[in-house]
């Protein structure tokens, strides 16, 4: 087992606009980076300290499994993994804990418990490294307390104390002080400032928000199934109504563009919808706030007034372009505070993307400019045999053949280089031309969708699609940008990997079999990943007031692109 790391033409047109619309949805993951890679790590193993005792998963790659049998006389697969697992870590509360396989089996992963009769103060977690060493040298321990993790992203390297608090598992911790997490409250705040738009956002659990505010909850530990929903848009709402980010001492709009559950991992944060009741000292919560702007401002500042007599300090990473900046607020201290010194960055050299532009139809585009030509030449040579037959005696044939030969030519020559056909109204796109325009025309569609608000939306769909069309590609297709686990893509790039011209002789001149490279990144909760898609489509392309405009995309497949180095 591998590691999970964590009319006719209208309705055509809309098929393609889903498909395009789903690349950010199938796009990206939460796989978040932990600093390790696949190709590294071989065996993961995740320590859950809950109620009556604790849950240890083992995760095995498959080539720790194979290493496993290599170094085994054993030939019972099941067996060896088995074993491998029951030696890999011992729990300690007062006296060594006693351990049982249970027993659902999963190809390369088991989950031992260690029960204990009552809930101890402190646990020793101790490892055997020479027997996880034997599945490879590159492992991953990682320590929760009620799906909580004690430490962000921590390897443990000996065996480690760690001290319980069964009141409130976010504040359990290793005895250990290097054994830490980098936010020590449990809320989380994040700044991202980029050139179009600034975002905040907020994890908090539902304990603190139950302090806050009044959630309706029916008990004061647990949140029940039917509270879910209820829950999450109370807390979205409040957090919204709190939020005070100004931008060159003017207030900004803030608009809500999400809430969800959210759970912390050693390698993860991913959105999920919670199906059994959830401990509200457990239970996370994630909210994105988006801020339109025109350009990056002078000075940001973020007045923050939610503390507690436990959270007397809130940490708050912001994100510019030119990397990050980490500070905090505090009861007498509310303000956060970032001022722009990018002044001396060519930020769109920085960002290295290109902008959202229409592109017109060029002259050598069409094939319309050449007809004359073929018309001037035709007549010149049907002259010059009239002339050769009537007043010199040249046979017809002698004269006629040179005619069309060179009629022929030009004709060949104009189809190599700018078409297929000089028969139709136009020639259409020469197949190098046809990928710089589908590459900016589909730059332009991502582009609307990751624009915070609608005007900017619209504005850039109008680079790529007529008017009538621009209404119902956003409505619909917008919130599909957003992936499964609520973070927004950053598209980065656009290649045009593949491209055929298949119009027939006949018709529509600009119709092609294409192939392109999506390449983006996801970043929120203070995490970022790469993500690489390769897409599939027949795309129909049209000139409309002298832009070109894609009419119709036929999907025919996609396909992620993993990189064996890729972080998890």
């Amino acid at each position: 087992m591998s590691i999970t790391i964590g009319s006719g033409a209208n309705r055509q047109f809309w098929l393609g606009v889903f498909f395009v619309a789903s690349f950010i949805s199938n796009f990206v993951l939460a796989d978040w980076n932990s600093g390790i890679t696949i190709e590294d790590v071989s065996t993961r193993i995740a320590i859950n300290v809950i109620d009556n005792g604790v849950e240890v998963t083992v995760d095995l790659a498959e080539k720790a499994v194979t290493k496993l049998q290599s170094d085994s006389l054993a030939s019972d697969k099941t067996g060896l993994i088995d074993a491998f697992v029951k030696k890999a870590v011992h729990i300690r509360a007062d006296r060594e804990l006693a351990s049982e396989l249970k027993p659902d089996v999963v190809e390369g992963s088991r989950v031992m418990f260690f029960r204990f009769s009552k809930q101890p103060k402190q646990l020793e977690i101790i490892p055997d490294f020479k027997a996880i060493e034997k599945a490879g040298e590159k492992y991953l321990i990682t320590v929760a307390h009620q799906g909580l993790p004690v430490i962000d992203h921590g390897v443990l390297t000996s065996k480690e104390t760690l001290i319980m608090d069964w009141q409130d598992p976010w504040y359990s911790h290793f005895k250990n002080p290097e054994l830490k997490r980098d936010h020590s409250d449990p809320v989380m705040a994040f700044l991202y400032i980029e050139p179009r738009q600034i975002k905040s956002e907020i994890v908090v659990r539902v304990k603190e928000m139950a302090g806050w505010m009044d959630l309706g909850l029916r008990d004061k530990a647990v949140i029940h199934p039917d509270e879910f929903p209820v829950v999450k848009e109370k807390i979205g709402k409040f957090l919204l109504a709190k939020n005070n980010i100004s931008a060159d001492s003017q207030k900004l709009i803030s608009v809500l563009e999400r809430t969800d559950y959210i759970r912390m991992g050693a390698a993860d944060i991913q959105a999920y919808k919670p199906q059994k009741v959830q401990n509200q000292a457990a239970t996370l919560v994630g909210v994105s706030i988006v801020h339109q702007v025109k350009e990056i401002p002078k000075n940001i500042q973020w007045r923050w007034g939610l503390f507690n007599e436990r959270i007397q300090r809130v940490a708050i990473r912001a994100y510019d372009p030119a990397g990050l900046f980490d500070s905090y607020v505090t009861p007498k201290y509310p303000v956060f505070e970032w001022d722009n010194m990018l002044a001396d960055l060519d930020l769109p050299a920085l960002e290295g993307n290109p902008q959202s532009m229409p592109v017109p139809v060029e002259e050598t585009d069409q094939g319309l400019k050449y007809l004359w030509l073929i018309v001037v030449a035709v007549g010149l040579l049907f002259l010059i045999t009239l002339i050769g037959h009537r007043f010199f005696g040249l046979r017809l044939r002698r004269v006629l053949i040179p005619a069309v030969l060179v009629v022929g030519s030009m004709i060949g020559f104009l189809s190599l280089n700018n078409g297929r056909s000089v028969l139709g109204a136009e020639l259409g796109l020469g197949e190098q031309r046809a990928k710089i325009v589908l590459k900016q025309l589909l730059w332009n569609i991502y582009q609307a969708f990751e624009a915070a608000q609608e005007d900017a939306a619209y504005d850039r769909l109008a680079f790529s699609v007529s008017g009538d069309l621009q209404e119902t590609l956003f409505l619909q297709n917008r919130q599909s940008f957003l992936v499964a686990d609520g973070a927004l893509s950053d598209i980065k790039n656009i290649e045009i990997q593949r491209l055929t011209n298949i119009a027939p002789v006949f018709g529509d001149r600009n119709i092609f079999d294409c192939e392109w490279l999506v390449a983006g990144e996801v970043i929120h909760w203070g995490h970022q990943h790469r993500r690489e898609n390769i897409y599939h489509a027949k795309i129909k392309l049209v000139p409309i007031d002298g832009y070109w405009k894609i009419l119709e995309i036929e999907p025919v497949g996609q396909q992620r692109r993993v990189d064996e180095k890729e972080k998890i």
